[in-house]
């Protein structure tokens, strides 16, 4: 059963290494294999725009109401790309506060230098977006992309323009000063084709891992039986 467990571990990890090193691949002007892309360089403030999320907590959430995406589940529960909400709340906010379909959620805050180097598109109009969330607004970069690029490409950038000890924090003006390049918009279309099915690929794995963690937790439950 401790092999089962051990196995599942090293598949994650080994999973992860994977995908982060394909989607660097893909988004480097140097590696990426399609042709006719072309590339633009220039700092994340010149792209979009910031907004600062709704000051709303934890206290917040209820059982109905309005979908809602606090900070803290960039890091637990959702992936580079939201297409479903779990949190619901019955707070009311204003408008701006509310996600466009395309935004781009990134913390302002964390315990550790990785947590913070995370982003997440949402793909839902209407989400309160609320907590220490940067809430970042391109209409010259796909979400997604700019998620994947984020996450996978300049992450260690924001880890190392990020502040603090027991909690670190990044503000929206030293996000904006990040210098990354993008592909021309057809070829993000293709590139978000291919990461999505790709996505779909490691989300029927890790079911089928999560599977077998509960088969291992019944058949060790049953042994004591």
């Amino acid at each position: 059963m401790q092999g089962i467990s051990v196995f599942i571990d090293r598949f994650c990890i080994l999973e992860q290494k994977y995908k982060r090193g394909t989607v660097r691949y893909l988004l480097s002007p140097k590696s990426c294999p399609l042709k006719n892309a072309r590339w633009t360089t220039a700092k994340l403030g010149e792209l979009g725009n910031f907004v600062k999320g709704a000051p709303l907590s934890k206290a917040d959430i209820s059982e109905d109401g309005t979908p809602f995406i606090l900070y803290g589940e960039l890091y637990t529960t959702y992936n580079e790309v939201v297409t479903s909400v779990k949190r619901r709340t019955q707070a009311q906010v204003d408008e701006l506060f509310l996600s466009r379909v395309g935004d781009v959620v990134i913390p302002t805050s964390g315990e550790t230098s990785e947590e913070i180097s995370t982003a997440s598109c949402v793909m839902l109009p209407g989400v309160i977006l609320a907590g220490d969330l940067n809430i970042f607004r391109s209409d010259k970069v796909d979400g997604r992309i700019m998620s994947y690029l984020l996450n996978h490409v300049v992450n260690a950038k924001i880890a190392r323009i990020a502040q603090g000890k027991s909690v670190v924090h990044i503000q929206a003006s030293e996000l904006g000063k990040l210098t990354l390049s993008y592909p021309d918009e057809n070829t993000q279309k293709k590139l978000i084709d291919f990461l999505s099915k790709f996505d779909d690929k490691i989300v029927i794995e890790e079911n089928a891992l999560t599977f077998l963690t509960g088969l291992k937790e019944g058949l060790m439950q049953q042994l004591f039986i």
